[in-house]
């Protein structure tokens, strides 16, 4: 009993952390001209597209409370990001289901997530995370497309360096286009929560201990 209290009140520490208010900065990529491509996401950056089967886009380190969103286009390519935590986070990759607004306010696309592109036809993309080697850590495998409610996590992991990679030169349609939304956000570490995990830790010390006499 005493450990599933000990961990309750972790779990609340962590969920009063995450209401705070976080800071966030949008890129999207693979903006072109013409009709049918992605649009510029109000509110964020363009940036160059970042396919590239050795390259990366740097979105640099991501600090407690913010949150980078990321609103792409891929095609029969592999988008590379490297973002890095502090020892003091770790953080989630999510799908974006809450829609975006484009032209200036004007326009808001509702459906977000992972979508084909109109005129496509149904896409498989897949979505991994990578340790600063390269390695590969995680996989959600093929995702098809149309992605738009329901579970929106897809992987997290603790502080370091890494790659988001987003792949859609295999699968069903390579030659198709997706459009992808995510949010990549810090899951702070609060002070509070080691003192909470050597109280566990005791606990089973104690156990061990009872056993053993």
């Amino acid at each position: 009993m005493k450990l599933n209290l000990l961990a309750l009140a972790a779990a609340g520490v962590l969920a009063i952390s995450s209401a705070a208010s976080a800071a966030t900065t949008g890129f999207t990529v693979g903006v072109t001209e013409g009709g049918g491509n992605r649009d510029l996401v109000d509110g964020t950056t363009l940036i160059a597209d970042a396919a590239s089967p050795n390259g990366s886009k740097d979105l640099g380190t991501i600090g407690a409370g913010d949150v980078f969103g990321l609103y792409g286009r891929i095609v029969s390519a592999i988008d590379r990001y490297k973002f890095g935590f502090t020892a003091t986070s770790g953080f989630e990759v999510n799908f974006d289901f809450d829609g975006y607004y484009t032209d200036g306010g004007n326009t808001f696309v509702a459906n977000s997530g992972l979508v084909k592109e109109s005129g496509s036809a149904q896409k498989g993309v897949i979505f991994s995370l990578q340790d600063a080697n390269g390695d590969e850590l995680f996989s959600t495998g093929t995702l098809l497309t149309n992605i738009t409610s329901g579970n929106a996590f897809l992987f997290g992991a603790g502080a370091g360096d890494y790659f988001l990679v987003v792949d859609g030169s295999q699968g069903p349609n390579r030659n198709g286009a997706a459009l992808y939304d995510l949010n990549i956000s810090a899951v702070p570490v609060p002070a509070a929560l080691p003192l909470l995990l050597t109280g566990i830790a005791g606990l089973g010390f104690m156990s061990r201990r009872r056993k053993a006499a």
